[in-house]
């Protein structure tokens, strides 16, 4: 039997022992760089081991499979190397049945918006009546969903960050490659690795397949051909693009946005890439309208939260980059107060500050630490006439209140922090649903 070893512990690393213990494996350790917390849910039969004791264990092992967020330097990985132990990942593993079993797989990757597409791709499927499941990096782990794929032949919606792209092996029949902005460097290594890392849903195609990509972006144009398969763009004149209030294909109409609840642009070209993908097993224009129709979105993006104190909240902290604020503030028509800051990356905020200047906001509330450098960048270009007013706090909780006093009545307050949320938060989810308690702790509706 072989000697398996489960890199990390998070919610993909217990999917992987998870799935070993169906398929009958008898000879399973977890490696992570620290001991189990007390709270752990691990059978007290599986060996747990960290620090040193997991490091010398590894030239033992067979196989080692190592969770997403794992760095590629990480010194586990190393030791793996450097003694000949094969090692995977929860998605490769997935890929490697489901595409021997020929059930299709639909991949969705970029910097932002591969949730939302994920799930529009996902709800499309299913209203044109085709068995689909949706997993991967939107929360449920690809390996819980293998038997029920593997059993009924439904297409897989895979949602995959550039964590769980750059040392894919096999990959996904269709690859949709949404835009791309850099994020992850410190991760990666350069922002031409964590494209590259990208690239690689594409690149580990076959010739058969297919690779969709936004062809508006002139980076992902500059780095034609992605890989072997054919290429389509969307977001394009000659192609599906939307414009005046119509997705068009072309010169044909297809469907007007009116009853679209997703709000901004960039959602109408969300919408774009999941009809261009989905075509293929049966989507047609009108199943986009009725989903289009019946979506708000998902949480912690551009979700709104309600009238608190004749404020409207919206919470967008998935926004863990500049671009993506950008595009939250222009999604929206009446911004009067924007919470901006988080862990500081190096960012360029500049491009953010053009952007808020060309817009409705007249406050912006730093949260440190990163939101010193949004200030800065504001400083630098800030406007003579109706100079917008830039407010330091130590903590979401003085975000919200200094917010819910300099807001407009019938005004906007949005989080969108461009920034991730590491030190503060363990992640964008837990401090949007901070922001969500804090705005809810204002009363009265």
């Amino acid at each position: 039997m072989k000697r398996v070893g489960i890199l990390g512990f998070g919610i993909e690393g217990r999917s992987v022992l998870a799935a070993y213990q169906r398929w009958g494996s008898d000879s399973l350790v977890v490696l992570t760089d620290e001991p189990p917390p007390a709270t752990s849910s691990l059978d007290p039969e599986i060996p747990w081991l960290s620090a040193q004791a997991a490091l010398h264990s590894i030239r033992d092992l067979d196989l080692l499979v190592k969770s997403p967020g794992i760095a590629p330097r990480h010194p586990f990985l190393t030791e793996a190397h450097n003694h000949g132990v094969n090692v995977t990942t929860a998605t490769n593993l997935y890929l490697e049945k489901v595409l021997a079993s020929g059930a299709p797989v639909i991949g969705i990757t970029g910097s932002k918006g591969k949730s939302t597409t994920a799930t529009l791709v996902h709800r499309l499927l299913l209203v044109a009546g085709r068995k689909a499941v949706l997993a991967g990096n939107i929360g449920t782990p690809s390996l819980e969903v293998l038997d029920d794929v593997l059993a009924t032949g439904a297409i897989t919606v895979l949602e995959l960050s550039s964590y769980q792209c750059h040392d894919l092996v096999l990959a996904p029949n269709d690859a949709l490659i949404l835009s791309l902005f850099p994020e992850h460097m410190d991760w990666h290594g350069s922002v031409e690795a964590y494209y590259q890392a990208k690239f690689r849903i594409a690149a580990r195609q076959r010739k058969t397949d297919r690779s969709y990509y936004n062809g508006a972006e002139k980076m992902l144009r500059h780095h034609l051909p992605l890989g072997p398969a054919q290429h389509i763009a969307y977001n394009v004149p000659e192609g599906l693009h939307f414009r005046d209030g119509w997705f068009r294909d072309g010169k044909r109409l297809l469907i007007k946005d009116q009853n679209m609840r997703l709000p901004g642009d960039h959602n109408r070209v969300n919408a774009l890439a999941a009809l261009a993908v989905a075509r293929p097993y049966g989507v047609q224009d009108q199943h986009l309208e009725s989903v289009l129709a019946g979506f708000e979105g998902l949480p912690h993006r551009l979700e709104a939260l309600g009238i608190y104190q004749r404020i409207r909240w919206i919470d967008d902290s998935i926004s863990t980059a500049p671009e993506a604020t950008r595009a939250g503030i222009e999604a929206l028509s009446d911004v009067d107060t924007l919470i901006v800051g988080g862990s500081d990356r190096g960012y360029d905020f500049k491009p953010l500050a053009r952007a808020i200047m060309r817009s409705t906001v007249r406050h912006v509330i730093l949260l440190p630490p990163g939101g010193v450098a949004v200030g800065t960048a504001l400083g630098s270009i800030n406007r003579k006439n109706d100079p917008i007013k830039i407010h330091e706090v130590l903590n979401m909780q003085e975000a919200v209140v200094h917010a819910a006093q300099v807001t407009r009545k019938g005004r906007t307050c949005l989080l969108s922090p461009a920034s991730p949320s590491y030190g503060s938060y363990r992640d964008f989810i837990e401090r949007g649903e901070h922001f969500c308690r804090l705005v809810q702790g204002l009363g009265e509706r």
